[in-house]
């Protein structure tokens, strides 16, 4: 009787421990989904991707009509590029609640970054049917219009939703962005300055006037630079440019220029390139320049490759100069750009060995195949006043060269500022 009853309060022991686990287990997971939620956007926001994704997935199978949560859960595949899965979370909100406004910009932010910017649109107009006013959908909208390369129309969104948020400091850069954009005229002004310690015993100076136009099949550029170098020779040379847009993914570079002094400036240069654009943020292109001073005339093929990665932008280039018995110069230039927030905002840093052609201030010197140099320059662009571009620089060009029967070494000292007024 003893063991039956030691048995029976064991039973009911062990029954009601197990009760007692069970609720507290469901009490948790009841009171917690909150707290849960918030951890896993910390983890998000962290870089711990894979397991607030995770403990997204475990919140939505004890509340799976936590619309927050699954948002949040369709962030984190647009995040990871998984758009289908992305398109599923987001469609399951708003087939429920079509009028909810941080899904709906979900919805048009993955549209956006997976490049649908036409659908994006459509999104963000559904949205604002039920938010006429939404800062949100109103700023989305804007850019997947500028992205469909209708700035004009992106312009005119920015303006309504300005009129609602005045003060609101991001519009009001954008909208200084597409106005440079929507700027279909350039008249820019640049001034150079080389000074040298040992090549020669003056300075000399380069003024450039150009103007540009933007088209509808690409930008077209003339250009008048005018030197005076040395203190003993004084001339101008007469160019013009083009950039023709080929695709989506092509476009080209062409150059043609004339000058009659030709110990100034190449007595006529040709120049082409053909440029790429290449998945993960690459871009590539290869050409040729054509310099011709006196005969035999110079004959230069170029290459580059460029990435941008976050807010920089790298490029390696080359110059091959065909030389005679299948001899080959060889010049190579690496540029860096730290972006400031837009296109016309930058800090630039340029290292090199070689002359490159596309240097107007020191193309003449390609006619002296003794030369050698390594080169550092430094420069920064700033837009201002939505209108006016300023940039300035200055660098420095180790060059070694023969003088007679003496190898000689000197340094050229170079400065520029220049000024572009859009409209």
């Amino acid at each position: 009787m003893y063991y039956r009853i030691t048995n029976l309060f064991l039973v009911c022991l062990i029954f009601l421990s197990l009760a007692q686990a069970q609720a507290q287990k469901a009490s948790h997971d009841t009171i917690n989904v909150d707290v849960a939620f918030d951890t896993a956007r910390k983890m998000a926001f962290s870089g711990r991707r894979a397991e607030a994704e995770a403990l997204a997935k475990r919140i939505l199978r004890k509340s799976p009509n936590y619309s927050d949560v699954r948002t949040f859960l369709g962030r984190i595949y647009t995040w990871n590029h998984q758009y289908d899965s992305a398109h599923a979370e987001f469609s399951q909100v708003l087939d429920a609640k079509p009028a909810d406004e941080d899904t709906r910009c979900a919805l048009v932010d993955m549209e956006y970054w997976s490049g649908n910017s036409r659908q994006a649109v459509k999104e963000a107009n559904i949205g604002l049917t039920y938010h006429p006013n939404s800062r949100d959908l109103l700023y989305k909208k804007a850019k997947a219009v500028a992205d469909t390369g209708n700035y004009k129309a992106a312009y005119a969104i920015i303006d309504t939703l300005l009129a609602h948020y005045d003060k609101d400091a991001q519009a009001i850069d954008y909208q200084l962005s597409l106005k440079r954009k929507l700027a279909i005229n350039d008249i820019g002004l640049v001034y150079y300055l080389d000074v040298f310690n040992t090549e020669y015993a003056n300075p000399q100076s380069l003024v450039s006037l150009s103007y540009s136009q933007h088209t509808s099949i690409g930008t077209v550029v003339g250009r008048i630079t005018y030197a005076n170098r040395f203190g003993n020779a004084n001339g101008s040379q007469y160019e013009m440019d083009a950039y023709p847009n080929i695709s989506k993914r092509f476009y080209a570079y062409l150059n043609v220029g004339y000058s009659s002094y030709t110990s100034l400036f190449p007595n006529y240069k040709f120049g082409a390139s053909l440029y790429s654009s290449l998945p993960k943020s690459f871009e590539a292109d290869i050409g040729f320049r054509y310099l011709y001073f006196s005969s035999p005339a110079t004959l230069i093929y170029t290459a580059a490759i460029g990435k941008y990665y976050k807010n920089f932008w790298f490029s390696l280039r080359t110059y091959l100069v065909p030389g005679t018995y299948g001899s080959i110069s060889e010049s190579y230039l690496l540029t860096t750009r730290y972006y400031l927030g837009s296109a016309d905002d930058y800090f630039s840093l340029v290292i090199g060995t070689g002359v490159s052609p596309d240097d107007r201030s020191m193309e003449d010197l390609l006619s002296n195949p003794s030369l050698k140099s390594n080169e550092a320059k430094l420069g920064f662009q700033k837009i201002f006043a939505s209108q006016w571009i300023i940039s300035a620089g200055a660098g420095i060009v180790r060059s070694d060269f023969t003088r007679g029967s003496s190898d000689l070494t000197g340094n050229d000292y170079s400065f520029f500022l220049g000024l572009d007024f859009l409209f």
